[in-house]
């Protein structure tokens, strides 16, 4: 059925109709990538396997159904529609989008919408702390910060949960896994625990 006819539909079951007409491994989600190799490439996710990774975001205890989301990444990345989003919307946390990255105006929003948790690759958390505004915002509502992408220091993550004071969980994921892969959930620059497989 057409989105546009869903959104026309005088009648709830015409989702039901829709959703039942859908499998488990057919495709929800094409994220584009190309690593650092060369050409994107098209990432086909299944409702199956999102359904996984917002269960096991779920469990591990990387999002909860109160949390308010900041969204400071790029949505059509992984980071942003898969490891925030879906588990946000299977849990129906709150989602504030920022539509592009300043490390001041990240803190603001923090203090404005009392965001609990949020990722932040290590670059951004560096700017972040290091931010003119840093020292006068309030951070009281901030639980958790995911980190990831790239190396993380032991010194950055220090500096991050002192200075934050959150929790902070390194991380490891792709698109091609559809989310997180690893995690770390204390302070610690290694790769951490692999996530269990999709069932």
């Amino acid at each position: 059925m057409p989105f546009a006819d869903l959104l026309c539909a005088p009648d709830a079951g015409a989702l039901s109709r829709a959703d039942a007409a859908i499998e488990a491994d057919d495709a929800a989600l094409i994220i584009y990538t190309s690593g650092t190799t060369g050409r994107p490439k098209g990432v086909v996710l299944t409702r199956r396997g999102l359904a996984a990774y917002a269960g096991y975001a779920e469990r591990v205890g990387l999002f909860a159904a109160g949390d308010r989301i900041l969204l400071q990444v790029p949505l059509p990345t992984a980071a942003g529609s898969v490891i925030q989003t879906v588990p946000a919307i299977s849990l129906g946390a709150t989602l504030i989008l920022l539509d592009v990255f300043r490390a001041e105006t990240s803190l603001e929003l923090v203090e404005a919408e009392r965001v609990t948790c949020y990722v932040a690759p290590p670059t951004m958390l560096t700017l972040q702390l290091e931010a003119e505004n840093f020292e006068v915002v309030d951070l009281s509502s901030l639980r958790h910060v995911i980190t990831g992408a790239a190396p993380v220091a032991a010194a950055l993550a220090e500096r991050a949960v002192g200075k934050m004071d959150v929790r902070l969980t390194n991380s490891y994921g792709a698109t091609e896994t559809g989310g997180l892969v690893t995690y770390v959930p204390r302070v610690a620059p290694s790769g951490g625990q692999p996530r269990p497989a999709a069932s």
